[in-house]
């Protein structure tokens, strides 16, 4: 219970207790209240008044008796939170004297009630709000497969604490593989729609949909053929989005080796873990997504075996970029995550990723990712 003490000339001084109940008619944490007062002033939508405990314990049993006593309590008025949709709860207010309720008294109690009401539904408001776009984001954020030969995990920090959703994403999914028949290519991305907000997150949920229908309608062909369907379709769709992408394949070409395929649309470079601890940054990139006109040439496919035991670390550039930073500054960044990441070469995916974001990503202004991708050794 919130107590708070508040002095009037001429009064006794009053304890504030404030009860803020949901509609199903949970209580705040603490002692029960007495509900028998706040059962009558919700279903009545009106103040109810003790002024002392005569009065009070005319209409209460033996445990709401105890619970005002055990406060000091001689007076109680119990007033409805009012809402459209019906009471949302009781403001209690106490005395530690008995108090009859004068017309001015009741006034400033029905004043204060309209007012916690109003509060308490904006609160409710923008927890559903809240609760929305969570679910929302982890919608579009989808579970990580299951695959033989790879461990796969992932964080992401949104920078808007109050909605927890953003523009980036990862994503990993099985694609055929019309070469080898019976056999899928791992097919992994991480993106970042420019902007943080929510309506970055529907441009995202959009582009990574479509970046994925586009990597499953183009079998066989290289992930720079995907980047560039989803560029010509959100262009001819007139979606506005634009950003960064890093679309790479994966086939398992022997026992515990596969190689990896892929195209970079300005998106900072992927890091190579090797099993010795050193670390290969993988530079090669194109123009961002979204921007078709300014480039140049098709974009590019690059390729690199990878030995058992190498790890994949993708991430966004809310983890190594910093507002007001220069070129210097980034790359002094993403070799602070080099250096981390060779500091981590016998930890699991899940551990590489909590220390990426817990010590590149704790002061980010910008959302996060960092998905690591693990090939197991024979």
């Amino acid at each position: 219970m919130d107590r708070r003490r508040a002095d009037r000339p001429g009064r006794s001084r009053r304890r504030l207790l404030h009860r803020a109940a949901a509609a199903a008619g949970a209580v705040l944490p603490g002692d029960p209240t007495p509900l028998f007062a706040a059962t009558v002033a919700e279903a009545e939508r009106r103040v109810v008044t003790y002024p002392d405990r005569l009065r009070f314990d005319a209409d209460h049993p033996g445990s709401d008796r105890a619970w005002l006593r055990d406060r000091g309590l001689h007076a109680l008025v119990a007033a409805p939170l009012l809402h459209d949709d019906g009471p949302l709860g009781t403001l209690l207010l106490g005395w530690d004297a008995p108090h009859p309720l004068e017309p001015s008294d009741q006034l400033t109690v029905t004043t204060l009630a309209g007012f916690a009401g109003q509060a308490l539904d904006r609160a409710l408001r923008l927890q559903y709000r809240t609760g929305v776009a969570y679910q929302l984001q982890h919608a579009m954020l989808t579970s990580l497969p299951d695959v033989p030969g790879l461990e796969m995990a992932a964080r992401y920090r949104p920078a808007d604490s109050r909605e927890y959703v953003g523009g980036d994403w990862y994503d990993a999914a099985f694609i055929p593989d019309p070469q080898r028949p019976g056999d899928e290519i791992i097919a992994v991305c991480v993106g970042d729609v420019v902007g943080h907000t929510l309506q970055a997150a529907t441009l995202m949920g959009q582009v990574r949909a479509m970046l994925r229908q586009a990597a499953w309608d183009h079998p066989g062909e290289p992930p720079s053929h995907a980047l560039t369907a989803l560029e010509l379709a959100t262009t001819g769709l007139g979606l506005p989005a634009a950003g960064t992408a890093v679309l790479a394949h994966l086939r398992r070409i022997a026992t515990g080796q596969w190689s990896m395929t892929w195209s970079n649309a300005g998106h900072p470079p992927p890091v190579l873990l090797c099993p010795d601890g050193t670390t290969v940054l993988l530079e090669d990139h194109d123009i961002l997504f979204g921007y078709p006109s300014l480039r140049s040439g098709p974009r590019c496919d690059h390729h690199h075996l990878l030995d058992p035991g190498s790890t994949l670390f993708f991430y966004t550039d809310g983890l190594v970029e910093r507002r007001g930073d220069d070129v210097d500054d980034l790359d002094d960044h993403i070799d602070r995550l080099r250096l981390l990441l060779a500091e981590l070469p016998d930890r699991s995916p899940a551990e590489m990723v909590d220390a990426a974001v817990e010590v590149l990503g704790l002061d980010a202004q910008d959302d996060v990712v960092a998905f690591a991708v693990r090939l197991s050794t024979p």
